[in-house]
């Protein structure tokens, strides 16, 4: 008697034949062929690459890839239930393992000129804010540019 489950198993060992031609995207890990309900395809996992092995939670790069060729990717975590708490250390590890996986797949990632420019901009902006604050609170400020000359005084007191 042949059920049902060893009717999928003959049909997933003839995807595996059927779709030996599709290769997986470099660097990968695969899966096996399954079928894909939601799709109504043959799909198999796909892993680039996981952070925080042995800890709480971990992070997972990967997708899936579809019997057409295509395949899709993203950032998984898994370890840590909905709603359940993590400890600050554990958080903080979390943290670090998404930022490493999101800094992977972010092909605009910006380079280091690039941040230096807007860390700049952002100083440039908070020196402002800053100087308007004492002006705004200060009697014995009376220009703008003696707030900022202030400002910059409390900043780097050497200069």
């Amino acid at each position: 008697m042949i059920t049902t489950t060893d009717a999928y198993d003959a049909a997933a060992a003839q995807a595996d034949i059927d779709l030996a031609h599709i290769t997986a995207p470099a660097g990968t890990t695969t899966g096996y062929w399954e079928r894909n309900l939601e799709r109504d395809c043959w799909s198999r996992t796909l892993l680039w690459a996981s952070h925080g092995e042995g800890e709480k939670a971990t992070v997972d790069i990967s997708g899936s890839q579809y019997d057409d060729g295509t395949h899709d990717v993203g950032i998984t975590v898994w370890g840590v239930s909905e709603g359940e708490p993590l400890t600050a250390a554990q958080a903080r590890r979390l943290a670090v393992h998404l930022l490493q996986a999101a800094d992977s797949l972010s092909p605009e990632r910006q380079s280091d000129a690039d941040l230096l420019r807007q860390a700049r901009a952002d100083l440039a902006g908070y020196r402002m804010a800053a100087a308007s604050l004492l002006f705004c609170s200060r009697d014995d400020i009376t220009t703008q540019d003696e707030a900022l000359e202030r400002v910059d005084r409390m900043v780097n007191p050497t200069s």
